[in-house]
């Protein structure tokens, strides 16, 4: 009787890591395996195309190749607009790449055409090279501002601060420039807004409550939120 039930437990456990041998054969060979067919998604849909022929051209090589994190370097280089959320392989050496688009960063566009990005955390990249991506917003920033980092972390905070506010549907701005700190024009529903930073909270607050009330037709009007009693005029 306990010759059994010993030869049942020793089977048990053979059974057992047998199991997690195979699993771990299973893992190693897809790690190891050459890489058959990419796959790219970008917020769900397909990537776009220059995107995709980029990481076509990882197919044949390693999952563990430096080849592959250099692509992905490269890419987000090209497209700091994006940001790689997943990348898994199949058994049968397909890899699937996932990309989301960064909601949270802004183009820089100065009065003489120099261009850069602002991510979440309030990086800086130039985008010499870079494909501009029409899910973000352009922030139109005059050259009399400094472009000292500590000048434009106060432009990332006044834009965060703008479209965490306006971030709904036809509210969203059509165009931010910045003239200078004490005046921000942006712009939607063919109306353009004028406000400061130093009330840029108080003065949000007056725009919504305009917009709550929607007893004017304001096409085509330029509102100043600057003032205790915002002054409208023709655009």
């Amino acid at each position: 009787m306990f010759s059994r039930k010993t030869k049942s437990s020793r089977k048990k456990v053979f059974v057992m890591l047998l199991f997690v041998f195979l699993v771990g054969c299973a893992g190693v060979y897809a790690y190891l395996r050459p890489i058959r067919e990419v796959r790219c998604s970008l917020d769900s849909g397909p990537c776009d195309d220059v995107i995709r022929l980029k990481l076509e051209q990882l197919a044949g090589g390693s999952y563990r190749s430096s080849k592959l994190s250099e692509s992905f370097s490269k890419i987000e280089h090209v497209f700091p607009h994006i940001r790689l959320v997943s990348k898994q392989i199949s058994l049968f050496g397909v890899l699937d790449i996932a990309y989301e688009t960064n909601r949270n960063a802004f183009y820089i566009e100065t009065d003489s055409g120099q261009t850069a990005l602002i991510d979440a955390e309030g990086n800086l990249k130039n985008l010499e090279s870079a494909e501009k991506s029409p899910e973000i917003i352009v922030i139109k920033l005059s050259d009399a501002i400094p472009k000292e980092k500590s000048e434009l972390n106060r432009v990332a905070n006044i834009m965060h601060l703008l479209l965490t506010t306006l971030y709904r549907p036809n509210l969203f701005p059509a165009e931010i420039r910045i003239i200078s700190f004490d005046e921000v024009h942006f712009s939607y529903r063919d109306v353009q807004w004028i406000t400061s930073e130093d009330q840029f909270e108080s003065q949000l607050l007056t725009l919504q409550e305009i917009l709550k009330a929607d007893t004017m037709d304001l096409t085509h009007k330029a509102i100043d939120l600057r003032f205790q009693r915002p002054v409208v005029r023709e655009r």
